[in-house]
């Protein structure tokens, strides 16, 4: 959204009886969005001058870490294991999974929640009818105003939709209110030739017939005047629009409600680790091996073929880069007409570098510190697993913004039935439904405090090995057998099965060891290993024992 835009909106909201704060968020969702693209004017694309004083273009190369910070925090929050749920009515749950699959649920809400904690920091999702359908609308922040709000929660918004039609630019305003368990939906139309500003007042025929223009108009009267307005209106105790935000305050403007990128506050550090990026991209290119080459080496030669013709060629291809033609390479005796150069590039310090800004990209949009590696010039991840401890900033953080999603899915999925129960889809009560959101908690794990009573427990005999095992490093019941079994050359569960036998009573301590051992120790060895167990025990020795555990020590 331009600046002639931006006012142009804010004296008509203002005209309206609305207080809208404009401020300077709109060009910064535009900055956002650059980076976001991994193009930034002045920054990407420079001109600088070359030895001979002339001004070449350079073009920097990105990592595009804008972008892959709005992936993974999108992927923390949502993903294909998300469910929305309904219940108190058997059919309802079926009439909101054909809506939600009819327009593509599950494939738009994440590049929706993507590029609203990316370049545009506020999202909205508006329910409508249309053709008797109910339809969802995904709108970002440089296509929305809020007009009215509570602290920094929205409580009406204005949606600009913008299009071309005869020659001449429409600005399509549509005003969505919520007031006294009424949901409005006003529309104002604007057309002009200048593509900067919001234009002079139109006619909605553009869009809408004359039937439905017939069906939205509404007259009131305003100190003997006439006032038309085309609306629709609803009685409910949901509006049919939600405004998402990361749970992030605008430090940019406070008074705003407007939300902010997740990376708001991190593009200095995005300067930086592009630019050592660019250094270590540069310094690869300057070490490559090149040969420097006399310049009449380089030149034609006349010579003859084997057939005593004459003919002229060239010992170097011209076309291969790693040739540098230099003059008068000869002039000094030394009769040397090509030199190598090839010196030795060094990744560490770069990728180093790298590394430390990573780890500071990461603790500042949320994710936590040490999220990120970056090794072999490739971004990944510290946790390759991408698992997350239950106390840990990531996890705190993504707390904060799930709350704020849940909020918008629970009441997009009441807006949904209302409409489904205005076209006859769903004949229950309203009242009687209930909503919830189950996000996927399986990349959570338990904090080291929970593992750390997992491995006492398996010490203790209280739980398998295996359970432990399983539980630590996530892996299956047949992995943590094989795992069990390499450490110690045995069959755990044998081991666990003659443990169980003994604790009940079923056999003697003696006996299990009689069968554990499988003739691996002697008769007087597994004795010896029979008392060392009932010392570590401290069950009593008779004197025979006794004589031979000292023995033994001795």
């Amino acid at each position: 959204m331009n600046n002639v835009m931006a006012k142009d909106l804010q004296k008509l909201f203002i005209g309206r009886g609305y207080n809208p704060v404009i401020g300077t968020i709109y060009q910064q969702q535009e900055y956002w969005l650059s980076w976001y693209r991994g193009e930034v004017d002045g920054f990407h694309n420079i001109n600088k001058k070359n030895v001979e004083g002339t001004l070449i273009a350079l073009e920097k190369p990105s990592l595009q870490m804008a972008k892959k910070v709005s992936e993974d925090i999108t992927s923390l929050m949502f993903n294909e294991n998300v469910s929305l749920m309904v219940s108190g009515n058997d059919n309802a749950q079926d009439v909101l999974d054909n809506v939600l699959d009819r327009n593509n649920f599950y494939d738009e809400m994440p590049n929706f929640i993507e590029l609203t904690v990316g370049p545009y920091g506020t999202g909205v999702a508006v329910e409508y009818l249309a053709d008797n359908k109910t339809n969802i609308n995904y709108l970002f922040g440089d296509r929305t105003v809020i007009i009215d709000y509570d602290n920094t929660t929205p409580k009406a918004v204005a949606v600009i939709q913008e299009f071309q039609k005869d020659k001449r630019k429409y600005h399509h305003i549509m005003y969505h209110t919520f007031n006294d368990g009424k949901y409005r939906v006003t529309h104002e139309m604007f057309a002009s030739k200048n593509a900067q500003g919001l234009g002079n007042p139109a006619s909605l025929l553009a869009i809408f017939s004359e039937q439905e223009l017939k069906k939205m108009k509404h007259t009131k009267k305003v100190d003997n005047v006439n006032i038309v307005e085309y609306y629709v209106e609803y009685e409910t105790d949901t509006p049919h629009f939600q405004v998402f935000k990361l749970g992030i305050s605008n430090n940019y403007d406070v008074r705003s409600p407007m939300g902010i990128s997740s990376y708001a506050n991190s593009t200095g550090t995005f300067e930086n680790i592009d630019e050592k990026y660019y250094s270590s991209r540069m310094d690869s290119i300057n070490s490559r091996k090149k040969l420097f080459i006399d310049e009449k080496a380089a030149k034609l030669h006349k010579t003859k073929d084997a057939s005593g013709n004459i003919v002229f060629k060239k010992y170097f291809d011209q076309d291969e880069t790693q040739y540098q033609v230099l003059k008068d390479m000869t002039g000094d005796g030394s009769q040397k007409s090509i030199e190598a150069y090839t010196p030795i590039y060094d990744s560490a310090q770069h990728d180093m570098a790298i590394q430390m800004e990573l780890n500071y990209l990461s603790s500042k949009v949320g994710l936590g510190s040490n999220y990120y590696s970056f090794e072999n010039g490739a971004v990944g991840y510290q946790n390759e697993m991408n698992v997350i401890a239950s106390n840990s900033d990531t996890f705190r953080n993504r707390q904060k913004n799930l709350n704020k999603l849940k909020i918008v899915l629970v009441n997009m999925m009441k807006s949904i039935m209302y409409l489904e129960n205005e076209i006859g889809n769903f004949n229950g009560n309203l009242d009687e439904l209930e909503y919830d959101v189950a996000f996927d908690d399986d990349i959570m794990t338990d904090d080291a405090t929970v593992v750390a009573q997992y491995r006492k427990d398996a010490d203790d005999g209280v739980i398998t090995y295996e359970r432990y095992l399983m539980k630590a490093y996530g892996v299956t019941e047949e992995e943590a057998q094989e795992i069990t079994n390499e450490a110690v050359g045995v069959n755990v569960a044998k081991i666990n099965a003659l443990s169980n036998a003994v604790t009940s009573g079923i056999m003697s301590m003696k006996e299990a060891q009689k069968i554990l051992n499988d003739n691996v120790l002697s008769e007087e060895e597994l004795e010896v290993s029979y008392i060392i167990t009932l010392v570590e025990k401290g069950i009593p020795l008779t004197d025979t024992q006794l004589a031979l555990y000292n023995q033994t020590v001795e």
